[in-house]
């Protein structure tokens, strides 16, 4: 498969996995710590946000591209057994290619509900309760903003197929 269509496909995936796995690391640490503050981690980690528009932006592009290599008339049939192989791996808990890479778009929603839920656990007198509330309006922020992102990007995706289709 040339490198182009690995581009399209994963754009830049690998990034936010080492990005995440940052934030994961930090949170540890923090917890290991035992300090109780956490929203510094999630103002902090909000720019780095921005990852996500890029990659959300060509996932749309990038199901429109695996649907058509995973389809009946491809000729990709190597990347089709791969694929189909790779669903039976433990490491992809029984989950194809598209699910796997969606799993990254849906990230930026669930730190929001991450925030929310510490929001509701922690205590109104506890030093983070202000901080945590500025950090979830700033991981909203990039949640909505990623959301509009796709919203022009599967518009795009629309009309330059009704161009192809007239």
């Amino acid at each position: 498969m040339p490198i182009k269509t690995c581009d399209l496909l994963f754009a830049n995936i690998r990034s936010i996995k080492e990005m995440n796995k940052g934030l994961l690391a930090d949170i540890g640490d923090r917890i290991k710590s035992e300090s109780t503050k956490l929203s510094d981690l999630f103002i902090e980690f909000v720019p780095i946000l921005a990852m996500y528009n890029d990659y959300c932006q060509k996932n749309v592009g990038a199901n429109l591209l695996l649907t058509k290599l995973l389809g009946a008339e491809s000729k990709e049939t190597k990347f089709k057994e791969f694929c189909n192989k790779q669903v039976s791996d433990p490491r992809s808990r029984g989950l194809a290619l598209n699910s796997l890479l969606i799993a990254a778009v849906q990230r930026v929603p669930r730190y929001k509900l991450l925030i929310q839920e510490l929001i509701k656990n922690t205590h109104a007198s506890h030093p983070d309760k202000h901080d945590l509330k500025k950090a979830l309006g700033e991981v909203a922020n990039a949640a909505k903003s990623i959301n509009e992102a796709i919203r022009a990007e599967e518009t795009r995706q629309e009309l330059k197929v009704r161009h192809t289709d007239e």
